[in-house]
């Protein structure tokens, strides 16, 4: 009887996620290490319209990523983000590239800007992969509120009181 082939574990493999957060700003200071300012699990998108409303253009989310990876050895990766939202509309791919992992447990990050369109209300799933392999996943709570034109420009300071 023929084995079947096993799986590698990630500890096996020595690479690990270190941290997967939504922040709305990083900043990468002289020796390249991030400091993540207001770390954001939960968005409130306000319209004047009902969200997924034909011809109307659909609110934009937008936030910075970091991704931190450790890794046993020195390598170069394909980093892929993919969205699901949170009807189980197919994966959208938000962003790909290639990150080096230093390697000795340093391993190496990702910073990278998330824009969204929100067709609607619910957790969004962001899956974290590397070298096709879903790594980790990233949920966002987005939350809708409709309101008033006159509520709305008033809050982004179109209409003063």
């Amino acid at each position: 009887m023929a084995k079947k082939p096993q799986k590698k574990s990630l500890e096996k493999s020595g690479l690990f996620v270190a941290a997967a957060i939504f922040c709305e700003k990083i900043i990468r200071e002289a020796d390249n290490v991030a400091t993540l300012v207001r770390v954001v699990d939960k968005v409130v998108v306000k319209g004047t319209v009902e969200l997924d409303t034909p011809n109307i253009p659909q609110p934009v989310i937008q936030l910075a990523a970091f991704i931190s990876f450790r890794s046993r050895s020195k390598r170069k990766a394909a980093f892929e983000l993919r969205l699901r939202r949170p009807s189980g509309r197919p994966s959208e791919k938000q962003m790909r590239q290639h990150i080096d992992l230093n390697g000795d447990w340093a391993g190496g990050s990702v910073s990278c800007n998330v824009a969204a369109s929100i067709r609607e209300a619910g957790v969004h799933w962001f899956d974290v992969y590397l070298d096709g392999h879903r790594m980790a996943t990233m949920p966002l709570a987005v939350e809708y509120e409709k309101v008033s034109p006159k509520e709305l420009f008033r809050k982004q300071g179109r209409i003063r009181k």
